[in-house]
């Protein structure tokens, strides 16, 4: 999990995600499909969260949301994630057999407006992305899908910015790869997503770093 989630700031978008340990496979049928987002029906009856754009992939998922009391974010993951672990191991008769999620959920503030479009298209676009369906929109376990369709398998907030008119034709146009890979770097380093000063701003407040991961490099000059 990430730091402690110190301060609150209102109405802050995050993008939150988590995957199985191995990668296991999470969902291998319709029925699991629902028992989790069952789970995150429920979780919503006990923390304030709001759901604007969610995809729920066969061994992970993502969801963006809009939270009032910051710390929230936190609790809310660690509920759905336990729970989740919790009926997925009865369900398999394997309780005790070990962890079913990486221990260590990905949990970020997104800055409005640009950022917050480009996530929500990220994570629309995942089922298109993995080749599951030809047109994003058709992969029935994710937000796009939802609307589209007026089926609802969990409630969905509105957007807090105006979401573009043509925003299926926008979720499927082909990506930036240079871009897909520098988000995808983000979200691995468990950075805020925005603007550079934007970043550096947030991230002290909520106990998250930007720093490069991993060693230093050497100073070259001789001491």
């Amino acid at each position: 999990m990430p730091r402690r989630l110190r301060l609150g700031l209102q109405g802050m978008a995050f993008h939150v995600m988590n995957r199985a340990v191995r990668r296991t496979v999470l969902f291998e049928s319709d029925r699991d499909y629902q028992a989790f987002l069952k789970v995150v029906r429920e979780s919503l009856m006990k923390y304030e969260i709001k759901i604007i754009a969610y995809e729920v992939m066969p061994n992970h998922w993502h969801f963006v949301v809009i939270c009032d009391r910051i710390e929230e974010v936190s609790n809310w993951l660690h509920w759905v994630t336990g729970t989740h672990a919790i009926r997925w191991n009865l369900a398999r008769g394997s309780r005790g057999s070990g962890a079913v999620y990486h221990s260590r959920f990905k949990a970020v503030p997104i800055q409005r407006e640009r950022s917050l479009i480009r996530v929500c298209r990220y994570v629309e676009r995942n089922g298109l992305r993995a080749g599951l369906v030809q047109n994003a929109e058709l992969w029935q376990w994710g937000s796009l899908y939802a609307v589209c369709n007026n089926c609802y398998a969990i409630p969905l907030s509105k957007w807090p910015i105006l979401r573009p008119g043509n925003w299926i034709e926008i979720v499927n146009r082909p990506e930036n790869q240079a871009e897909l890979e520098a988000l995808r770097r983000i979200i691995r380093r468990n950075q805020p997503i925005g603007d550079p000063n934007w970043q550096r701003a947030v991230a002290p407040f909520i106990g998250l770093s930007m720093r490069p991961i991993g060693r230093p490099k050497k100073d070259p000059r001789p001491l």
